[in-house]
């Protein structure tokens, strides 16, 4: 997870920072087993060696993709409208508030896919 740290640790002290660390934080927590890597420029993140989801950091916004995410529960509605028929995405922006419960829920919801 170190990458991933490291990856945090090299965006501008702004809001994107402070998301970033707030997404780790509650991945590690809810799952410590979780493998972060940075792939593609971004944070990737694996479960068994299965690919759970990853992050991709734009000028305005993050996006949090989880690869099953279609299989999810969403009763808070953190996943934004799609078309794809795996894949759910989570977007936010400087003005967001994410919740971390029912982002912690997502993840939790996401590994059990893969045990």
């Amino acid at each position: 997870m170190e990458s991933v740290q490291n990856f945090i640790d090299n965006l501008a002290p702004d809001w994107q920072r402070e998301a970033c660390q707030l997404l780790l934080d509650t991945q590690q927590t809810t799952e410590p087993t979780i493998e972060g890597a940075i792939k593609w420029q971004n944070p990737y993140f694996s479960y068994n060696g299965q690919a759970l989801l990853k992050w991709y950091c734009a000028k305005e916004w993050i996006n949090v993709y989880f690869f099953k995410g279609m299989q999810l529960d969403d009763p808070h509605h953190l996943f934004e409208d799609t078309d794809n028929k795996a894949m759910r995405t989570i977007k936010l922006f400087a003005d967001s508030k994410l919740n971390t419960e029912a982002y912690a829920e997502l993840v939790k919801e996401a590994v059990v896919l893969y045990r």
